[in-house]
């Protein structure tokens, strides 16, 4: 080349500038777990909230069991001062005023016709009895031969005694063949077996305190002279023994 021909300039290259330069963000710890602290704070309340509704269930349970043991130890004191005892049954005397049998049919028809006198004795000192639903029957040899009949209600005082004299019977019943057969024989020997039961609910009373119902029935057996003939009261050939069940 000669002297005429000139070079293309020679570009400059200049260095970048320098890089900026992030730092990161370093977060306030004021703020830092913001959420995570507003969740322990809610847990937090939950659990006090339930610990308290735990509590306050715990202290009514308690209440409630103390105050039925409150009451059971009254009770069981009541029971011990008061003892309230059994009623006692006896029957002091029986009127037969019919007593047929028909054996033309099947089963047997018994026709009887009786009043008992029972007497009732409340032998409690501090104690009254309230008898309910009471009903009487006459049997012979574990047989029904009188329909049992309803009787008032009574209110025994204590150391007292009562009476009821109820007339039973008067519809036929039927009987099996060897009740028949048997009070037959009885009959023609002149010495009859009976017993008469009393049954219902009975409940004591001291003051205000009440028991609470339970089912009574008192059996009495007794031991008659009977030949048939005209009706009315009939000689008791020995003493009614009487039991009382409830």
């Amino acid at each position: 080349m000669g002297d005429g021909d000139k070079s293309p300039p020679t570009p400059q290259h200049h260095p970048p500038p320098p890089a900026a330069h992030h730092h990161p963000k370093i977060p306030d710890p004021k703020h830092a777990g913001g959420d995570h602290h507003h969740h322990d704070d809610s847990d937090r309340d939950d659990d006090t909230q339930l610990h308290r509704q735990r509590h306050h269930h715990a202290a009514i349970a308690k209440g409630v069991a103390i105050f039925l043991l409150l009451l059971g130890l009254a009770a069981l004191i009541t029971w011990l001062v008061y003892r309230p005892e059994l009623p006692q049954f006896t029957v002091s005397a029986v009127s037969i005023y019919a007593l047929n049998v028909t054996t033309a049919t099947v089963p047997p028809l018994l026709s009887a016709s009786l009043q008992v006198t029972v007497l009732l004795r409340n032998p409690n000192k501090r104690v009254s009895i309230h008898y309910d639903r009471l009903s009487a029957r006459v049997t012979y040899r574990d047989h029904p031969i009188t329909p049992a009949t309803p009787l008032p209600p009574l209110r025994q005082r204590t150391r007292s005694l009562v009476s009821a004299a109820p007339t039973l019977g008067a519809q036929a019943v039927p009987v099996a063949a060897e009740v028949a057969s048997g009070l037959a024989a009885d009959e023609a020997f002149g010495v009859l077996g009976l017993r008469v039961v009393v049954a219902g609910t009975v409940r004591w009373k001291a003051g205000a305190i009440k028991t609470s119902r339970k089912r009574m029935t008192a059996a009495c057996d007794v031991v008659v002279g009977y030949r048939g003939g005209a009706p009315g009261q009939v000689p008791m050939l020995s003493a009614p023994r009487c039991r009382v069940d409830v």
